[in-house]
């Protein structure tokens, strides 16, 4: 089975981040103009794959990615899953804190079981549109690597993360792809920002 993970496109608290310990405004997780612009890329470079299903998370950034992606693929179904909301970059140490909080424990017991869930689908092709955190902690799994290592995983909004999926084993083939992202269009302040569009 072929899993393309997408992270949605960019939002608000992504250009301006929350404080420590303050609770992001819910308006703030849309997707910005920029996002948008993202979401439209990542769905155009999509369509040269013939999913039988797009997954989502039912959070409005995810399921805005997952509706424009839909747009070239009509035949394909589109399912939420509850299982695919966003968890604390905490547990894949991608932020600093301790991942034996009661939220934490809790998060990864719902990723755990979402990531079961995946291994059994049946699909030859899915999309999946998701959040950095969870794409982060799939990698781990489906790698087979102490999920605290998920920290030197990068996943950028919009990026294409495929992995090929058997029982008995899986291969990376892309990690955090954004070819399909003009210049424009990728995160200022990024590492990869001028080694991959100069």
């Amino acid at each position: 089975m072929l899993l393309l993970f997408i992270r949605h496109g960019e939002t608000y608290a992504n250009v301006s981040p929350p404080k420590d310990g303050e609770k992001p405004n819910p308006r703030r997780l849309s997707l910005t103009a920029r996002g948008r612009k993202q979401v439209a890329a990542v769905a155009k470079h999509l369509k040269q794959y013939n999913p039988d299903v797009i997954y989502t998370s039912p959070l409005e950034r995810a399921f805005d990615t997952a509706k424009e992606v839909k747009k070239y693929h009509p035949k394909a179904r589109l399912r939420v899953r509850e299982g695919l909301v966003e968890i604390s970059g905490v547990i894949t140490a991608r932020k600093p804190g301790n991942p034996n909080t009661r939220t934490c424990k809790d998060q990864k017991a719902v990723a755990e079981k979402m990531f079961k869930e995946i291994t059994r689908w049946k699909h030859k092709t899915a999309i999946v549109c998701t959040h950095g955190n969870l794409i982060t902690f799939f990698i781990t799994k489906f790698l087979e690597i102490p999920v605290r290592k998920g920290g030197q995983f990068r996943v950028d909004n919009t990026s294409v993360t495929a992995l090929l999926y058997t029982p008995e084993k899986t291969r990376l083939i892309t990690l955090n792809g954004r070819d399909h992202l003009p210049k424009a269009l990728v995160q200022k302040g990024d590492p990869l920002y001028y080694d991959a569009h100069e």
